[in-house]
């Protein structure tokens, strides 16, 4: 591998091996590089520079180690280098082709003789280049289907270049030797083209090139154009017409139908040597202009023809036939043209009014299956089906899909059509004409209507109309036969759901209609009574759960009252007379009240507190007393807790009597002590104390 170094045109090799190929340009600087380590085991030789090299044995001796040879009769040549490091260099300075040849380093280490060649030749470009066997127009003959070669040659440089041919661009053969061959067998399509043999090399300052023509002789090649693309229909005209492609030029055309010559056309001496076309014109096609027409050519080379066919076609005539069957109806497409090769396209859905519906895939052969019972409604098959079918001729419009159609009509159950409506408007009083249109092709069905299950004595009014309906989610109109029925809303109990039940040979069908007010101002009396049944119900539960819970606290209070412990005869009363104004004798008292009220729980005392309203003006202590107990009388024992009472703050007033004198100017008293108390709210004491002291007028006798 040669390494290039620029460093003042001098060109470093290093670390060469053997017989490694340098190629230098005239006047530069190289430099090769070798191992030495004494003068006596290191040498270099090369080439005498006085006579073309021809092998080794004539390698001239040019040092030893660093010590160059007095008599080399090369003087651009230099040794150099450094025993120290192992290295001695030849230099070859303004290198010629006198410095051409192989030049060798020989060193010995470890007893083992080692030699490196470098193999060094100036640069040299490629010259004469030419293509052998040219006319003197570089113009080269052939034949069609004959092998043809082509030769390149060139005196080639140092170091080699790639020769190579080309044609239309593009590179047909490639070599890096002097001469280079290209065959091929040549067609029609060669003819006329250039052939380019040209050479790679960076040492050439222009392309070195040679291109050459190619006069390729070959046969009559035919082209047949007809004036009318396509297929020829009956009462059309066409023209034939047949061009001739050839080298040399065509000396006869012909046109001949059936083996039959029709029309021809001869060189003749004063003929313009161009290529050919003959024409053939028919001016009205007839099915007896069916048949083969060829076109005959030839020239010096060899004769041609080539062949066209003519039929008269015409489009199918389409026929449809079916046949029904419970579970699915079968659909027949039969055709009737030239040729006979048919493309069924997608089967047409129609209404009887000749509204598209959808499009059916049918099976290759022309046949349509419908299974009625996958369909909704027993009239979606209802209707017209179109086979529609090509053979690839076009009728007198130009139409090349021909059309056959049946109608098909079920033998089924009413159906009511989807513009009926489920909800009709009728007055209150006044009255609603509910109207249901029904498909029936049978034209003989009963219809009538009915009210919870009851069937209702209303003969209808019946119209043969045109009405909507959707068949495979398509809107379209169908034959249908109304029935009005006339129904007069006299009662709230008028304005609910009816059905309207169409029955013929076949079965029976049903629609639901619910009648209702046109507006809410206008509602049927119904609405109204009910709103008042609702506010009825609604008073009457609020009634009972009142008296309900009047009951409850009743019996509660009751239950309340049955809590006061039993105190023998003896002992339910201790008389402390009667209260007057002195204030000595309240106060003689507090003692014992105050023992009576702070033994009963802290919010039960609060409630009693609640009752106490300002003592009034009156001269009877007695009455104070009465009114006190009847207070005590009226504490349900949850509504009213007690609150403490001190009876320091207790206002001396006169009383007055109202209700009960059951407890008047009384002191109660524990009957027994017991361990277990018989009222939560009286604690056990060692020493009978009263519980309770009628002393101030807080309520009115619940029971008065």
């Amino acid at each position: 591998m040669t390494h290039f170094t620029d460093l003042n045109r001098t060109k470093c090799y290093n670390r060469f091996r053997e017989n490694l190929t340098i190629f230098v340009d005239n006047c530069d600087t190289i430099v090769l590089n070798c191992t030495c380590f004494s003068e006596d085991k290191s040498a270099w030789s090369g080439p005498s520079g006085l006579q073309v090299m021809v092998n080794d044995t004539t390698l001239t001796g040019y040092a030893n180690g660093l010590e160059i040879n007095p008599n080399l009769p090369i003087t651009n040549v230099v040794i150099y280098g450094n025993y120290t490091i192992g290295m001695c260099h030849l230099k070859i300075s303004n290198f010629s082709t006198a410095n051409n040849g192989i030049y060798e380093c020989s060193y010995i280490h470890s007893d083992i003789l080692h030699i490196q060649r470098f193999n060094v030749f100036s640069k040299k470009p490629p010259t004469n280049l030419k293509i052998v066997k040219t006319s003197g127009n570089n113009i080269i003959y052939g034949k069609e289907g004959v092998r043809i070669e082509l030769k390149c040659t060139v005196k080639n440089g140092i170091p080699a270049a790639t020769l190579i041919w080309s044609k239309e661009d593009l590179t047909v053969s490639n070599g890096s030797s002097d001469t280079l061959l290209y065959q091929f067998t040549p067609t029609r399509f060669d003819h006329m083209q250039n052939i380019t043999c040209y050479i790679n090399s960076d040492l050439l300052t222009s392309p070195l090139s040679e291109t050459i023509k190619l006069d390729i002789q070959y046969r009559p090649h035919l082209t047949i154009i007809r004036s009318r693309y396509g297929s020829i229909i009956e009462g059309e005209s066409v023209k034939l017409c047949c061009f001739s492609n050839s080298n040399p030029l065509v000396q006869y055309l012909a046109w001949y139908q059936n083996n039959y010559e029709v029309f021809s056309w001869k060189q003749s001496p004063k003929s313009e040597g161009l290529n050919k076309d003959l024409c053939l014109p028919i001016y009205t096609v007839y099915r007896n202009h069916t048949g083969n027409y060829t076109c005959f050519a030839e020239n010096s080379i060899a004769k041609s023809n080539s062949i066209i066919a003519i039929n008269v076609l015409y489009p199918p005539d389409v026929k449809v036939t079916y046949t029904i069957s419970e579970q699915s109806i079968i659909l027949h497409c039969i055709p009737n043209g030239n040729p006979e090769n048919y493309i069924f396209y997608d089967w047409q859905h129609k209404s009887e009014f000749n509204e598209h519906i959808r499009y059916i895939h049918g099976t290759p052969e022309g046949q349509l299956i419908i299974q009625t019972h996958q369909s909704r409604k027993t009239n979606e098959v209802d209707g017209i089906y179109v086979c529609n079918v090509s053979n690839g001729v076009s009728n007198r419009k130009g139409q090349f899909n021909q059309e056959g159609q049946t109608l098909i009509k079920s033998h089924a159950s009413p159906v009511f059509v989807s513009e009926n409506k489920p909800i009709q408007v009728g007055t209150f009083g006044s009255g609603v004409e509910i109207k249901v249109t029904i498909y029936d092709k049978l034209y003989n069905s009963t219809v009538f209507i009915r009210n919870n299950g009851t069937t209702l004595e209303v003969k209808p009014t019946i119209e043969n109309i045109t009405t909507h309906d959707t068949l495979y989610g398509v809107n379209v109109r169908v034959t249908g036969i109304q029935y009005i029925f006339q129904l007069y809303l006299t009662s709230t109990n008028n304005f609910t759901n009816y059905t309207v039940e169409a029955c013929n040979d076949v079965g029976c069908n049903y629609f639901y209609v619910k009648v209702i007010s046109p507006d809410f101002n206008n509602k049927p009396q119904k609405y109204c009574n009910s709103g008042w049944k609702i506010m009825g119900i609604l008073f009457g539960g609020i009634l009972i759960i009142s008296i309900c819970l009047n009951i409850y606290c009743l019996l509660k209070r009751k239950s309340l009252s049955r809590m006061v412990p039993e105190i023998p005869h003896e002992m339910q009363y201790d008389e402390i007379g009667n209260i007057n104004d002195n204030q000595a004798s309240i106060l003689a008292l507090s003692n014992s009240v105050h023992q009576a009220v702070t033994s009963v729980d802290g919010p039960y005392v609060e409630e009693a507190d609640s009752h106490l309203t300002p003592l009034e003006h009156n001269d009877s202590s007695d009455n104070s007393v009465q009114s006190l107990s009847t207070s005590l009388l009226c504490w349900d024992g949850y509504e009213h807790p007690y609150q403490s009472i001190d009876p320091a703050d207790i206002e001396i007033h006169p009383y007055r009597t109202i209700g009960s004198y059951l407890y008047q100017n009384t002191t109660i008293f524990p009957r027994r002590r017991s361990s277990r108390n018989p009222n939560p709210f009286i604690p056990n004491e060692e020493k009978r104390v009263p519980w309770l002291v009628i002393y101030k007028k807080t309520c009115v006798n619940a029971w008065t």
